[in-house]
């Protein structure tokens, strides 16, 4: 019975022992749990400061970034200033170019008003002289237009218009009235362009007479067509010779 009673006695002294133990080992995690809470709490205290750090040099960059656009303008600003005035400087010395030019380029235009004048004058004094002369010039000048072509048509008259009046006449002493044809008629364009018309008119006779073979209206009125070359030829000289016309 003794023994009975010490299992007993040791069944219950042995729940006491276990309890500490469960307790001991709550008491732990209790505090785990208390020393886990401060470290969350303490994170974001750590944190904080490095956050605000950043944040810090941010904010002196963009101090020292602001100055230095500050500064740039200052910068340019004299460049600029010079970029006006050595403009301006420049405009200046354009404009008295401009102002120089009209008095260096008035005497040459004076010049050119006087030339056109005396031309002017001497186109209308050899007109005069040519219509005088009984050269039709209204018809002339509708095909050279002025003066100065009518001096170089003639001119050109005068260089050919010789050996055109020696084939004339060896086409009609040999009676070859085909070439005849030919040299009469380009004797009677020449004439035209020069307002010669008398001489133009007698040549036309002869070119549509010498078209149809007719020699012997050729050889019958060839000492008209001679006279009027020679009146013709005799106007021609003069006028060259008057006003000095000769070719370029």
């Amino acid at each position: 019975s003794k023994e009975e009673v010490k299992e007993e006695s040791k069944e219950e002294e042995k729940p006491s022992e276990e309890e500490p133990v469960e307790e001991k080992k709550e008491e732990p995690d209790a505090k785990e749990e208390e020393t886990e809470e401060p470290k969350e709490e303490e994170k974001p205290s750590e944190e904080a400061p490095a956050e605000e750090k950043k944040e810090e040099p941010d904010a002196k960059e963009e101090e020292t970034e602001e100055p230095k656009e500050d500064e740039k303008p200052s910068e340019e600003t004299p460049a600029e200033e010079k970029k006006e005035e050595s403009e301006s400087k420049e405009e200046v010395k354009e404009e008295p170019r401009e102002d120089e030019k009209p008095s260096e380029e008035a005497p040459a235009e004076e010049k050119k008003e006087e030339s056109n004048e005396g031309s002017g004058d001497i186109s209308a004094e050899q007109e005069k002289f040519l219509r005088d002369k009984g050269v039709d010039m209204d018809k002339s000048l509708e095909f050279l237009m002025d003066m100065e072509m009518y001096n170089m048509t003639i001119n050109d008259f005068l260089a050919s218009v010789y050996e055109k009046w020696d084939r004339i006449k060896q086409y009609k002493e040999a009676e070859d009235m085909p070439n005849y044809a030919i040299e009469v008629h380009s004797l009677k364009s020449d004439c035209k362009y020069l307002g010669l018309m008398k001489l133009a008119d007698v040549s036309y006779e002869h070119e549509l007479k010498s078209k149809e073979k007719n020699l012997e209206f050729v050889k019958d009125n060839f000492d008209r067509l001679e006279k009027e070359y020679n009146d013709a030829m005799a106007i021609v000289k003069e006028y060259v010779e008057k006003y000095d016309i000769k070719g370029e």
